[in-house]
């Protein structure tokens, strides 16, 4: 008898530890499924944005940098392009490493993207109006960008580069 209900017991412990593990894959499924998603859905966006900027809209950076009161309706419009594409990589990012898909620190990404986002007067303009809607984490690193005054401006942003283009320097540095 004693040996039937050892037999039971050893059965009903491999039962729920059967039960626990199939949970445990299913979430994780879920959340790579999530992220897969996330990854397609702003990768469409990405596209579209991509699409209005046009394939070289460096002309209209550099000016929208130097000399933003210059801008027609039209480059005004790519430079927005440009900043909603970097604007939804944050979101992906976020979204992304939320199932599990990043085995990094996102916060970095968005702090190193926020700097130059709200560098730019565009930039600035969409979380002066928009930021209470903003992703949290997003709006708690632009909030404090922008209280520690650590956003890059957008004249020095493009100056670096430009400069690191006609020289040897790595334009990361």
């Amino acid at each position: 008898m004693k040996q039937h209900n050892w037999i039971e017991f050893v059965t009903a412990f491999a039962i729920v530890a059967g039960l626990v593990v199939v949970v445990w894959e299913l979430r994780q499924s879920r959340a790579l499924a999530e992220a897969d998603l996330a990854t397609q859905a702003y990768g469409q966006i990405q596209n579209y944005w991509q699409t209005l900027a046009g394939e070289n809209p460096s002309q209209v950076l550099a000016k929208a940098c130097n000399s933003p009161e210059e801008l027609s309706d039209e480059e005004t419009g790519i430079y927005w392009a440009v900043l909603q594409m970097q604007f939804f990589n944050m979101h992906r990012n976020i979204y992304v490493e939320a199932a599990g898909g990043f085995d990094t620190d996102v916060d970095e990404w968005v702090r190193s993207d926020m700097k130059y986002y709200l560098g730019s007067r565009l930039g600035r303009q969409e979380f002066d109006r928009f930021g209470d809607s903003w992703l949290p984490l997003m709006k708690r690193i632009a909030t404090e960008l922008i209280e520690n005054d650590a956003v890059i401006p957008c004249e020095d942003t493009w100056r670096h580069l430009t400069d690191a283009m006609h020289s040897e320097a790595d334009p990361r540095d």
